[in-house]
Protein backbone atom coordinates (compact mmCIF):
# COMPACT_ATOMS: atom_id res chain seq x y z
CA UNK A 1 0.00 0.00 0.00
CA UNK A 2 1.18 3.49 -0.80
CA UNK A 3 -0.10 6.62 0.97
CA UNK A 4 0.46 9.81 -1.00
CA UNK A 5 0.26 13.24 0.62
CA UNK A 6 -0.67 15.57 -2.24
CA UNK A 7 -0.20 19.17 -0.97
CA UNK A 8 3.29 20.60 -0.98
CA UNK A 9 4.40 18.00 -3.50
CA UNK A 10 2.32 19.21 -6.43
CA UNK A 11 1.89 22.64 -7.98
CA UNK A 12 -1.65 21.99 -9.22
CA UNK A 13 -4.37 19.38 -9.63
CA UNK A 14 -3.04 18.12 -12.96
CA UNK A 15 0.39 17.51 -11.47
CA UNK A 16 -1.23 15.68 -8.55
CA UNK A 17 -3.18 13.43 -10.94
CA UNK A 18 -0.03 12.80 -12.99
CA UNK A 19 1.81 11.86 -9.80
CA UNK A 20 -0.98 9.42 -8.84
CA UNK A 21 -0.73 7.79 -12.28
CA UNK A 22 3.08 7.63 -11.98
CA UNK A 23 2.98 6.05 -8.53
CA UNK A 24 0.35 3.52 -9.68
CA UNK A 25 2.40 2.50 -12.71
CA UNK A 26 5.78 2.53 -10.92
CA UNK A 27 4.79 0.50 -7.88
CA UNK A 28 3.49 -3.03 -7.77
CA UNK A 29 1.08 -2.16 -4.98
CA UNK A 30 -2.56 -2.42 -5.98
CA UNK A 31 -3.61 0.16 -3.38
CA UNK A 32 -2.99 3.90 -3.30
CA UNK A 33 -4.44 6.25 -0.69
CA UNK A 34 -4.42 10.00 -1.31
CA UNK A 35 -4.23 12.31 1.72
CA UNK A 36 -5.13 15.97 1.19
CA UNK A 37 -6.11 18.88 3.46
CA UNK A 38 -8.97 19.93 1.17
CA UNK A 39 -10.85 18.42 -1.74
CA UNK A 40 -14.05 18.50 -3.70
CA UNK A 41 -15.99 15.47 -4.85
CA UNK A 42 -14.60 16.17 -8.33
CA UNK A 43 -11.04 15.93 -6.95
CA UNK A 44 -11.93 12.60 -5.36
CA UNK A 45 -13.51 11.24 -8.53
CA UNK A 46 -10.51 12.32 -10.64
CA UNK A 47 -8.12 10.75 -8.13
CA UNK A 48 -10.01 7.46 -8.32
CA UNK A 49 -9.99 7.58 -12.12
CA UNK A 50 -6.22 8.17 -11.98
CA UNK A 51 -5.78 5.04 -9.88
CA UNK A 52 -6.36 5.94 -6.24
CA UNK A 53 -8.20 3.44 -4.06
CA UNK A 54 -8.81 5.73 -1.12
CA UNK A 55 -9.06 9.44 -0.33
CA UNK A 56 -8.72 10.81 3.17
CA UNK A 57 -8.47 14.34 4.53
CA UNK A 58 -5.33 15.12 6.51
CA UNK A 59 -7.56 16.73 9.15
CA UNK A 60 -9.42 13.45 9.66
CA UNK A 61 -9.23 11.77 13.06
CA UNK A 62 -6.60 9.04 13.39
CA UNK A 63 -9.32 6.39 13.62
CA UNK A 64 -10.65 7.42 10.20
CA UNK A 65 -7.19 7.24 8.64
CA UNK A 66 -6.71 3.76 10.11
CA UNK A 67 -10.14 2.73 8.81
CA UNK A 68 -9.20 4.06 5.37
CA UNK A 69 -5.92 2.13 5.29
CA UNK A 70 -7.60 -1.07 6.48
CA UNK A 71 -10.48 -0.76 4.00
CA UNK A 72 -8.20 -0.05 1.04
CA UNK A 73 -5.84 -2.83 2.13
CA UNK A 74 -8.79 -5.23 2.10
CA UNK A 75 -9.71 -4.13 -1.42
CA UNK A 76 -12.52 -1.69 -0.64
CA UNK A 77 -12.59 1.94 -1.81
CA UNK A 78 -12.68 4.61 0.90
CA UNK A 79 -13.58 8.30 0.87
CA UNK A 80 -13.58 10.47 3.99
CA UNK A 81 -17.21 10.78 5.10
CA UNK A 82 -16.74 14.52 5.54
CA UNK A 83 -16.28 14.82 1.77
CA UNK A 84 -19.45 12.86 1.07
CA UNK A 85 -21.83 14.78 3.28
CA UNK A 86 -23.79 17.44 1.42
CA UNK A 87 -22.51 16.13 -1.92
CA UNK A 88 -24.20 14.48 -4.84
CA UNK A 89 -23.03 10.87 -4.68
CA UNK A 90 -23.81 10.34 -8.34
CA UNK A 91 -20.46 12.03 -9.08
CA UNK A 92 -18.74 8.92 -7.74
CA UNK A 93 -19.19 6.16 -10.24
CA UNK A 94 -17.16 3.15 -11.06
CA UNK A 95 -15.18 3.88 -14.18
CA UNK A 96 -16.61 1.99 -17.10
CA UNK A 97 -14.28 -0.33 -18.95
CA UNK A 98 -13.91 1.52 -22.21
CA UNK A 99 -16.95 1.25 -24.43
CA UNK A 100 -18.06 -2.00 -22.85
CA UNK A 101 -21.82 -2.33 -23.01
CA UNK A 102 -23.89 -4.49 -20.74
CA UNK A 103 -24.54 -8.03 -21.97
CA UNK A 104 -27.75 -8.02 -19.93
CA UNK A 105 -31.23 -7.46 -21.26
CA UNK A 106 -33.32 -4.59 -19.91
CA UNK A 107 -35.34 -7.05 -17.79
CA UNK A 108 -32.16 -8.65 -16.41
CA UNK A 109 -30.91 -5.17 -15.45
CA UNK A 110 -34.20 -4.55 -13.61
CA UNK A 111 -33.76 -7.84 -11.74
CA UNK A 112 -30.13 -6.95 -10.98
CA UNK A 113 -31.11 -3.55 -9.57
CA UNK A 114 -33.58 -5.22 -7.21
CA UNK A 115 -30.93 -7.81 -6.31
CA UNK A 116 -28.63 -4.88 -5.44
CA UNK A 117 -31.29 -3.68 -2.98
CA UNK A 118 -31.25 -7.09 -1.33
CA UNK A 119 -34.59 -8.27 -2.70
CA UNK A 120 -35.34 -11.99 -2.65
CA UNK A 121 -36.58 -13.82 -5.75
CA UNK A 122 -40.13 -13.61 -4.42
CA UNK A 123 -39.82 -9.86 -3.81
CA UNK A 124 -38.40 -9.34 -7.30
CA UNK A 125 -41.27 -11.38 -8.77
CA UNK A 126 -43.83 -9.26 -6.90
CA UNK A 127 -42.20 -5.96 -7.90
CA UNK A 128 -41.90 -6.90 -11.59
CA UNK A 129 -45.19 -8.82 -11.84
CA UNK A 130 -43.51 -12.02 -13.00
CA UNK A 131 -43.37 -15.57 -11.65
CA UNK A 132 -40.65 -16.54 -9.13
CA UNK A 133 -39.49 -19.23 -11.59
CA UNK A 134 -38.93 -16.51 -14.19
CA UNK A 135 -36.89 -14.53 -11.67
CA UNK A 136 -34.73 -17.60 -11.00
CA UNK A 137 -34.16 -17.94 -14.75
CA UNK A 138 -33.14 -14.27 -14.97
CA UNK A 139 -30.81 -14.61 -11.96
CA UNK A 140 -29.10 -17.67 -13.48
CA UNK A 141 -28.71 -15.82 -16.77
CA UNK A 142 -27.21 -12.80 -14.97
CA UNK A 143 -24.75 -15.01 -13.08
CA UNK A 144 -23.73 -16.77 -16.27
CA UNK A 145 -23.33 -13.61 -18.34
CA UNK A 146 -21.33 -11.83 -15.64
CA UNK A 147 -19.37 -14.97 -14.76
CA UNK A 148 -20.35 -14.47 -11.13
CA UNK A 149 -20.55 -17.18 -8.49
CA UNK A 150 -23.34 -15.52 -6.53
CA UNK A 151 -25.76 -12.60 -6.47
CA UNK A 152 -23.39 -10.33 -4.53
CA UNK A 153 -20.55 -10.88 -6.97
CA UNK A 154 -22.91 -10.13 -9.87
CA UNK A 155 -23.92 -6.81 -8.30
CA UNK A 156 -20.27 -5.86 -7.62
CA UNK A 157 -19.21 -6.71 -11.19
CA UNK A 158 -22.10 -4.78 -12.70
CA UNK A 159 -21.23 -1.76 -10.53
CA UNK A 160 -17.56 -1.90 -11.46
CA UNK A 161 -18.43 -1.97 -15.16
CA UNK A 162 -20.75 1.01 -14.68
CA UNK A 163 -23.96 -0.89 -15.41
CA UNK A 164 -25.40 -0.14 -11.96
CA UNK A 165 -25.38 3.29 -10.34
CA UNK A 166 -24.13 4.04 -6.84
CA UNK A 167 -27.74 4.63 -5.80
CA UNK A 168 -28.80 1.23 -7.14
CA UNK A 169 -26.06 -0.50 -5.16
CA UNK A 170 -26.29 1.51 -1.94
CA UNK A 171 -29.95 2.51 -2.09
CA UNK A 172 -31.30 5.94 -1.32
CA UNK A 173 -32.41 4.94 2.17
CA UNK A 174 -32.71 1.90 4.41
CA UNK A 175 -35.87 0.55 2.81
CA UNK A 176 -36.37 -1.72 -0.17
CA UNK A 177 -38.43 -0.46 -3.07
CA UNK A 178 -40.12 -3.84 -3.14
CA UNK A 179 -42.83 -4.91 -0.69
CA UNK A 180 -41.72 -7.04 2.23
CA UNK A 181 -44.22 -9.51 3.61
CA UNK A 182 -44.79 -9.38 7.33
CA UNK A 183 -43.20 -12.06 9.49
CA UNK A 184 -45.53 -14.88 10.52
Amino acid sequence: MYVMHVPGQCADDQEALARIRTVRSATRTPHLVVASPTATITDVAESFRAGASGFVLTSSPAEEVVTCVRAVGAGYPFVSPELLKDMDLSAIRAPSSGSRTSPLTDRELEVLELMAEGASNEQVATALFIAPATVRTHVLSILRKLQARNRTEAVVRAYRFGWLSWEAVMGNDDTLSVPVESAR
